[in-house]
């Protein structure tokens, strides 16, 4: 119950429905970036979740209080801080943005991770629609949790969990695999 920024690292287009998949009984407003509603199709199916669109590369405070009304209204909101999918399967380094929302909402941070969706569905290529893609939630972190450790560490810790999430998550395709 109550707000929640769900945190999880960025592999593929199939992400944002893995996520919707795991967080079923609890929607979110996802933060997009604003070109993806360029697109007609793309773009009608993403508003129809109510995307946040931003604008990358810029200090779009716009999108930032319409994800932070959210979160005051108890909601859910989706954020993806490596800020674009990982070109390699590995993960990036996280941006402050997600920092800011929790620091102005004093929401909850979800940790999920995501594996395998980029060995089916890589940047710049067609779905492969086969494989294993697992995803895993961790536990809710406190902003007060969170705040207390400032941003860098903050950021790390966040990522630390993800990154540790979608570790199991592959060790768990890897054991899959062999069998």
């Amino acid at each position: 119950t109550g707000s929640l920024i769900i945190v999880a690292n960025h592999q593929s287009n199939f992400d944002p429905p893995i996520i919707g998949t795991i967080m079923n009984d609890r929607p979110s407003k996802g933060i997009a970036r604003k070109t993806l509603l360029d697109s007609k199709l793309l773009g009608a199916y993403i508003s129809a979740f109510g995307v946040i669109a931003i604008k990358r590369g810029e200090s779009d405070m716009v999108a930032i209080r319409k994800a932070i009304q959210e979160l005051k209204e108890g909601r859910c909101v989706m954020i993806f801080p490596e800020g674009t999918r990982t070109k390699t399967g590995e993960m990036g380094e996280f941006q402050r943005g997600f920092w800011l929302l929790v620091k102005k909402s004093k929401a909850a941070v979800l940790p999920i991770g995501i594996d395998g969706a980029f060995d089916a569905y890589p940047m710049g290529s067609r779905p492969k629609l086969r494989g294993w893609i697992e995803a895993a939630a961790g536990e809710p972190i406190t902003a007060e949790e969170l705040l207390i450790k400032g941003e860098e560490d903050g950021i790390a810790f966040v990522r630390s969990k993800v990154e540790a999430l979608m570790l199991r998550c592959r060790e768990n395709i890897s054991q899959r695999r062999s069998k």
